[in-house]
């Protein structure tokens, strides 16, 4: 991730949930800058189904861009080398 100002506050989070129980929320603030950086962050869900969050954690409004590119989740204790799923990517 980057974003278009040093200094800029992001939130790398994931809702755990399972429809007939509850949630569960892990969340971990990292900082920015302009230059690309790599962020890993590991937990263990405590339920079946998990929803991704990553973006800029904002506390006033203002305008700047964040920069997100090829997330990459995966099973294990700790984050691997990334690997790209083919040579050509593309997303919208």
């Amino acid at each position: 991730m980057r974003a278009s100002t040093n200094g800029v506050l992001a939130v790398l989070g994931v809702r755990s949930q399972d429809p007939e129980t509850n949630e569960q929320d892990y969340w971990q603030k990292v900082g920015l800058s302009s230059e690309w950086n790599r962020y890993a962050f590991t937990f263990r869900p405590a339920h079946r189904y998990v929803f991704v969050t990553i973006g800029p954690s904002l506390t006033e409004e203002r305008r700047l861009h964040v920069d997100i590119d090829a997330i990459q989740l995966e099973e294990g204790e700790q984050a691997t080398a990334f690997a790209p799923r083919s040579p050509l990517e593309l997303a919208v």
